[in-house]
């Protein structure tokens, strides 16, 4: 596979890592890999096959599944649309309860940054356990 491909499709999982303000530590948890892999990956290692592990990564970062044989075709990669999963976040930090509501129409002013973190934090690893149960050679 195409060296140049690589750095390419390495640079852009970088540049989502930085976009959702995770660390290589995190993305390496989140997707269940080696730290070795992500910067193997980021820094446009070749592989010598599209493994488990780019889709475990594709999940973390949010996108469609191929993305990463898209990247090395020459296509950007495609993040997925997450419009019709409600937002569950607690409104206020006095009423200690979750309400469900549509990020469309949520007022999210009350909701602190670490809120929505926590809650994408918990969807990304809820995806990943999906992926793997989905494609059991991934593991």
């Amino acid at each position: 596979m195409d060296t140049e491909a690589w750095e390419k499709a390495g640079q852009a999982v970088r540049q989502r890592r930085i976009e959702l303000h995770m660390t290589q530590e995190e993305l390496a948890r989140k997707a269940d890999v080696s730290l070795r892999t992500v910067g193997n990956i980021e820094t446009g290692r070749p592989m010598t096959r599209l493994s488990p592990s780019l889709v475990r990564i594709e999940v973390a970062l949010g996108w469609e599944s191929d993305s990463f044989r898209g990247m090395l075709a020459g296509q950007p990669p495609v993040v997925r649309s997450t419009d019709h999963v409600p937002l569950r976040y607690v409104a206020s930090s006095h009423t200690r309860s979750s309400q469900v509501v549509d990020p469309g129409e949520a007022d999210l002013s009350s909701v602190s940054f670490e809120q929505l973190k926590a809650e994408y934090d918990r969807r990304i690893e809820e995806m990943v356990r999906k992926a793997v149960a989905a494609n059991p050679d991934a593991q």
